[in-house]
């Protein structure tokens, strides 16, 4: 289960990786993703699965998992405007290492590494064939925990591309 903890982005290098948190900033999209920065610190936002879309500069509180490498970047479960009590982080199911797990998710690509992001908000590194972009029903068996990943077993594209960002034209 997830237990997210309240970390300054200015101390989000000493998170162990896998770690669940929230973390507060001012929302930034850019051409080629988005951004949460905090007294001059970023950090990379991997697959933005908002069920609503923060203005640019917006306050925001972010909770997700961190993943450390050379830059660590946030894979975003969900986002809240800063004091908006209506939204709150969810409790996905408790998986264990050896667990199949079969559901529908996003596949983002970030470096070398493909992330899958599902409905219940639940983020797993994904090994095995490379997918494209877009979503698909997946099974595969959870291989490690921290980080959470899973080796494909199965992969079935639902949609054929990537849904356009708010205020991009077809």
């Amino acid at each position: 289960m997830h237990n997210y903890a309240r970390v300054s982005l200015i101390n989000i290098s000493d998170v162990s990786d896998g770690e669940s948190v929230i973390v507060m900033g001012r929302y930034e999209r850019h051409l080629h993703g988005a951004t949460l920065s905090q007294r001059g610190k970023t950090i990379d936002l991997v697959g933005e699965p908002f069920d609503w879309i923060p203005g640019q500069d917006a306050a925001i509180e972010v909770w997700g998992v961190v993943w450390q490498g050379i830059q660590p970047r946030l894979v975003v479960h969900n986002a809240r405007q800063v004091g908006d009590t209506s939204r709150a982080p969810e409790q996905p199911r408790e998986i264990c290492v050896g667990d199949t797990v079969t559901c529908n998710a996003r596949i983002t690509h970030y470096g070398n590494q493909q992330i899958c992001c599902t409905a219940e908000r639940q983020s797993y590194v994904v090994l095995g064939s490379e997918l494209d972009e877009c979503l698909y029903l997946l099974s595969g068996q959870v291989q490690a925990l921290r980080p959470p990943t899973l080796r494909l077993i199965s992969a079935v594209r639902i949609s054929s591309n990537s849904p356009k960002q708010q205020g991009e034209k077809s």
